[in-house]
């Protein structure tokens, strides 16, 4: 059998196809769900930002930080993804 049928290993290949796209489908609307997060948390800091008038210093800690929940929501995708096909 393959390596990667550690959870089920009388699972046709058919039937782990099957419930890869069911998981996909679970993980896609979180994954959606949490990078909505992080855009409108941008966007509300900006329009923050916009209507005080702030110096232009404290605009550029936002988007670092909205490209390093980005990269943080993607790596906890991988994780998701790599905890799910883990051989023993």
């Amino acid at each position: 059998m393959s390596r990667f049928f550690w959870m089920a290993p009388d699972l046709v290949r058919l039937e782990a196809l099957g419930l890869g796209c069911l998981f996909a489908v679970g993980v896609t609307p979180l994954h959606i769900t949490g990078l909505n997060y992080i855009m409108n948390w941008s966007q509300e800091k900006s329009r923050e930002l916009r209507e005080k008038a702030a110096p232009s210093f404290t605009a550029s800690w936002y988007f670092p930080v909205t490209i390093l929940l980005t990269l943080l929501r993607h790596i906890c995708d991988a994780v998701v993804w790599g905890g799910a096909s883990y051989t023993r």
